[in-house]
């Protein structure tokens, strides 16, 4: 067997190198006798549905057609009601809902209106009893949601209206005692909000309206006081007047700002002479022209109202026109006169088909008609007549459509009788006869649901507003099947996650697995499993009954856990667990009180926690903890007062030389360096001079940290710090120009940073970087050409394999893996008829927990309700919970100086031995972790054998010695039964470790 060749003096050798001496919700008629008709009393009379009402809460439109829910990034955002919040703003992903902030406490209603995205902020106007109607923003947490400024101080509202992003600022119209309603602007803080231009002098106010960007050219056009078009850059001097289109006391009324290739803007306006047409604008007077008098004389023939660009590059546009032959018909403009023409007469001759739900898809366009047999035609375009066909080949749909959005292949509309009696229902569609259906007949029989606010949640999904006639009018879920179409029940007795099984914040945890989920029984609480069906159970129930305690933000330190909960009676504090429902308790109580402090983005960094949180008396500001309550301790006030600086993203190697992002008084949202001190906690470098540059998404490599940030000149790219100001620099312009990559999901293997990025040629793919502008490039373009398959989640098992979320090949949102050396994809479709949405919500980078070699995620085979813990083998085999096949498995906790590290392992052999083997640096002994591969017995080391037992325990310590620091580690266990011995070893994964501060 090879045993006789294990050195003892080998194993003495490593043992002085790696340990230390110390081992871790009626005409009156006739007189009659009266007859008793029925006694009231003993019918039950139902409660009315109480309805959340879901809409977008975005600037109302002129059209008779509902905008879409707002999205950023995976999340659809929203305003509903409860019982409990009064109407609030919400987000859902296809998977939950979830409240993102009661901004203004108990049943009192914020209203939150007008959401507008800038980069992964929102920017939004809503009511507080102590303040009034005022710009607001979020990222999506509680934490992050905060009023930006008040405008209009004291017993005044500013209603901020048009809220329009400019670059990565914003400007809207808003009102103050002293200028009445004037144009702002806003760059995320107190002192970067401020009046734009008082175009009315005084206390009068200006009309503005219909504000609309041009991304590209950085400027904001809109219809001015003047009822003329004007433009802004953000500043007074360039906030100006166009021209006077229509001279004299009459106003040309320009509309519907529409952008149109990378500078120009088109508009509908009335010059007094053409009626309502179409004009373009590079703003100047000298480049603003009449495109094509499409009604000849001053009849009006066009309208932006409802408008669609072809393609990413929105150079064309398609648009309603009307020539007093064809009836009201889809038009298409490239900016000129020729390129300005009638696309389809979708109902031949004068009467109209109008135009319906133009939604742009990566060069083409859908848009939808009716027809002249009553019935309509959903279209997809290239922007040519020749390229323009009918999508739904077998023209089945023999009913008017009224509201439409495609996704990944498919069309998802609203039709009434679609088929017989079902009332006005969602519809879908592939193209085919067979794939034109009801997806579901939500509201019974000849009733109508009235789906509204068709959104796009992942690929081939969508959200919905709909009411079945029992719940009210509701959020809906949908990926085009009935099985997938799911209610989510937002205003009810106990609001929250309708699912029953929703797994997330899954944590490795000493051989077992932490995380949370919604059992139907005890609300969304703590659970534990050792990868069985049998050992997998709810930890604690922390509060208690159906109530949920939201555990979130799992975070390892030394022997415990380290997470956010809310018992219900302090509010969301800073909880610890070592794994036992005993050991499970209230860390600290940081905000007295039932309001609890919110922590959020716990980062273990070294021995420590870096945490934000929240005190009446400092706002909400950076913490650090050493598991202690004592321990446990503002880093610093870096907005004085009760204001706050919203840290996050915390990254470093050591506990006393962390980055992370905050707001400072003078230059907005930039980069933190600090020592854990008040002292020693400073501004590292103003990324952005004159705005904020948000930096965010931090890894670590090679000594240094990478993430995003926005310079304010080429949009949000890939950044670099060394820890000084002189070494964080912008690593490479990905998406050249101002438009930002928008990179996430940064990843370290080995020596290679892994990440997501959007260009204009490949759409978000997977890019990989050694640090280097020339080491910085497309690794992976899964869906090619300009789609997008939105790699997400990414997870590093081992320095050859990444696993990760994303849509490609025709399927849903799924699994895969690829082998870093060889580009080979392994694809899971886990849910072939949807998404099985893998996921897991962790702290700061979304990443799979990985224990063992084994990746752990949720993931839905069925239907949303079915997303569940699934766990993954190095050999490809996807198992939910309580099918397990592997028997053996090791883990080890981190390795640090001074401290001890725990090995376990387990085995179902009989009769067992098990032996601990180790090697070191340089020792090929192990393939690398998660490899069953054995190890070169010649080159390793026993450390400790167990006889009759199925559970080997280890405990090695390690020297307080820093010449270890960077020492890396190989370990992995053997069992067999000497009673039944076959002449093979059962091996363990194995776990490879590196030695750190």
């Amino acid at each position: 067997m090879g045993f006789a060749s294990l050195s003892t003096h080998h194993a003495i050798a490593t043992l002085a190198l790696l340990l230390g001496a110390n081992l871790l919700v009626i005409p009156a008629q006739a007189q009659k006798a009266p007859v008793e008709i029925t006694d009231l009393n003993s019918i039950r009379i139902p409660t009315p549905p109480k309805h959340s009402v879901p809409e977008p809460s975005r600037v109302e439109s002129t059209s008779t057609e509902k905008l879409p829910f707002l999205k950023v990034g995976s999340w659809v955002y929203f305003a509903a009601t409860t019982e409990a919040t009064g109407r609030e703003l919400f987000r859902f992903d296809g998977i939950r809902y979830e409240l993102v902030a009661d901004i203004n406490p108990g049943k009192a209603s914020s209203h939150p209106s007008d959401l507008t995205a800038v980069g992964s902020r929102i920017y939004f106007n809503a009511l507080t009893s102590k303040f009034g109607y005022e710009l607001w923003t979020t990222r999506g947490t509680r934490a992050s949601t905060v009023m930006v400024a008040d405008i209009s101080p004291g017993f005044y509202h500013s209603y901020p209206t048009e809220i329009t992003r400019l670059g990565t600022r914003i400007v809207f119209r808003a009102f103050t005692p002293k200028t009445g309603y004037e144009l702002f602007i806003s760059d995320g803080t107190k002192k970067g909000t401020k009046l734009l231009k008082d175009m009315t002098a005084g206390t009068a106010s200006s009309s503005v309206e219909d504000l609309a960007s041009n991304l590209v050219s950085n400027r904001v056009f809109f219809q001015g006081p003047d009822g003329e078009p004007w433009v802004t850059d953000g500043t007074n001097a360039g906030t100006r007047r166009i021209l006077d289109l229509r001279a004299g006391v009459w106003q040309s009324y320009p509309q519907h700002f529409t952008p149109i290739g990378p500078l120009k803007m088109l508009f509908d306006a009335n010059d007094g002479k053409s009626g309502n047409e179409l004009w373009i604008t590079d703003g100047t007077a000298k480049g603003t022209s009449l495109v094509k008098d499409i009604l000849r004389g001053r009849g009006s023939g066009a309208s932006l109202d409802v408008s669609s660009p072809i393609d990413l590059a929105h150079r064309r546009v398609i648009f309603i026109g009307y020539d007093g032959t064809n009836g009201y018909e889809p038009w298409i403009t490239d900016g000129t006169t020729q390129g300005t023409y009638m696309l389809v007469d979708g109902r031949q001759g004068s009467l109209s088909g109008v135009l319906y739900s133009p939604m742009s898809s990566g060069k083409l366009c859908y848009f939808a008609t009716h027809n002249s047999r009553g019935g309509s035609d959903i279209y997809v375009t290239d922007g040519t007549k020749l390229g323009t066909r009918v999508f739904s080949a077998a023209r089945s749909i023999k009913v008017p459509i009224y509201a439409m959005t495609y996704t990944k292949g498919k069309v998802f509309f609203v039709a009434r009788d679609l088929t017989p009696n079902t009332g006005f229902e969602l519809g879908v569609t592939d193209g085919t006869v067979a794939g034109t259906r009801v997806v579901k007949d939500i509201h019974k029989g000849i009733y109508s649901s009235f789906p509204a606010y068709l959104t796009e949640v992942l690929p081939g999904s969508i959200a919905f507003t709909g009411d079945d006639g029992l719940h009210g009018i509701e959020l809906w879920y949908s990926s085009g099947t009935a099985a997938s179409t799911k209610l989510f029940d937002i205003n009810r007795e106990q609001p929250g996650p309708t699912q029953d099984d929703q797994v997330t914040n899954i944590l490795p945890f000493f051989g077992r697995i932490l995380f949370t989920a919604n059992d139907g029984k005890n609300g969304n609480e703590l659970f534990i499993s050792d990868g069985t069906k049998a050992g997998t159970a709810i930890l604690i129930d922390i509060k208690t009954g159906k109530g949920s305690s939201n555990p979130s933000d799992l975070t390892l330190l030394g022997k415990h856990c380290i997470f956010q909960a809310d018992d219900g009676k302090s509010g969301s504090e800073l909880w610890m667990t070592d794994g036992t429902k005993a050991g499970t308790k209230l860390l600290v109580d940081i905000e007295r009180g039932p309001s609890g402090s919110a922590p959020a983005s716990l980062t273990r960094i070294g021995d420590r926690i870096y945490f934000t949180a929240y005190q009446t008396q400092s706002g909400s500001e950076a913490w650090i903890t050493d598991g202690t309550a004592a321990g446990t301790r503002l880093v610093a006030d870096l907005m004085p007062g009760t204001a706050s600086s919203y840290p996050s993203d915390f990254a470093g190697y050591r506990s006393d030389q962390v980055v992370f992002a905050a707001r400072l008084p003078n230059t907005g949202y930039e980069l933190i360096l600090t020592d854990g001190t008040q002292k020693g906690t400073r501004m590292l470098k103003d990324i952005s001079a004159s705005n904020s540059s948000f930096p965010m998404d931090m890894a670590l490599m090679g000594g240094k940290v990478y993430f995003s940030a926005n310079d304010g000149k080429v949009g949000a790219e890939l950044w670099v710090t060394d820890f000084t100001s002189a070494g964080t620099n912008r690593v490479k312009d990905i998406f050249t120009g101002p438009t930002s990559s928008n990179i996430g999901n940064l990843l370290t293997s080995g020596d290679r940073l892994y990440f997501s990025a959007t260009t204009a040629a490949n759409g978000n793919e997977l890019w990989e970087s050694d640090g280097t502008a020339s080491g910085t490039r497309l690794f992976l373009d899964l869906v090619p050409g300009s789609k997008s398959s939105d790699p997400r989640y990414l997870t590093a098992v081992g320095s050859r394999r990444l696993y990760f979320s994303s849509s490609h090949g025709g399927k849903g949102n799924e699994l895969q893996s690829i082998d870093l050396a060889t580009k080979k994809v392994m694809s899971w479709d886990i849910h072939p008829t949807g998404s099985s949405n893998p996921r897991n919500r962790t702290n700061g980078h979304p990443r799979f927990a990985v224990e063992s070699g084994f990746v752990y995620l949720g993931m839905s085979n069925s239907t949303p309700s079915d997303h569940r813990l699934w766990r993954v083998d190095n050999e490809g085999t996807a198992t939910p919970i309580g099918q397990i096949s592997r028997s053996t498995r090791s883990t080890a906790s981190d390795p640090t100086l001074g401290g001890t590290v725990n090995v376990l392992s387990t085995t179902v052999v009989k009769n067992p031995v098990q032996i601990l083997l180790v090697g070191t640096a340089g020792n090929p002994a192990l393939v690398g972790p998660g490899s069953y591969s054995y190890i070169n017995l010649g080159r390793s080391t026993t450390l400790l054998a167990a006889i009759g037992s199925n559970r080997l325990k280890a405990l090695l310590p390690i020297r307080k010695d820093k010449s270890l620091i960077g020492v890396r580690v190989v370990l992995q266990t053997w069992a067999f039964d000497p009673s039944n011995f076959s002449g093979s070893l059962e091996a363990s994964n194995g776990i490879h470790l590196t030695i750190g501060y």
